[in-house]
């Protein structure tokens, strides 16, 4: 269980440090966008105040770096499911949940960007 856990919390660090270092300003734009709009009743993940922003910006920033080699970037909307797991979990177990979700076959076609659409049949 440990080894798993620790696995977990390296494959998020890894790459979250990537998405430090070369996330440009348009793709971090686009995903405070997205935060913004992310249940904005609770005031949880609210830029100036919310307790639970950083932990979802950051891993959505490290969503979009583990994606990056299939030539895919950040989808609107997808800080409303990040939300979700960050409400149940930790961020690097809900890093992994969504990552697990989100490249399933039919969520992939929804989440996946412009190329993904063509994939799914």
């Amino acid at each position: 269980m440990f080894l798993f856990a620790d696995r977990v919390q390296d494959s998020y660090r890894t790459c979250l440090a990537r998405a430090k270092r070369s996330l440009s300003p348009e793709a971090l734009a686009l995903i405070d966008a997205d935060i913004l709009t992310t249940l904005p009743n609770l005031h949880l993940f609210h830029p100036e105040f919310g307790a639970m922003y950083g932990d979802l910006k950051d891993m959505l920033s490290a969503w979009v770096v583990s994606r990056r080699d299939e030539g895919l970037g950040y989808v609107h909307g997808v800080a409303k499911i990040a939300a979700m797991f960050l409400l149940n979990m930790r961020a690097p177990e809900g890093f992994l949940a969504m990552r697990n979700l989100l490249e399933r076959h039919c969520m992939r076609s929804f989440f996946g960007g412009p190329g993904a659409k063509d994939d799914v049949s």
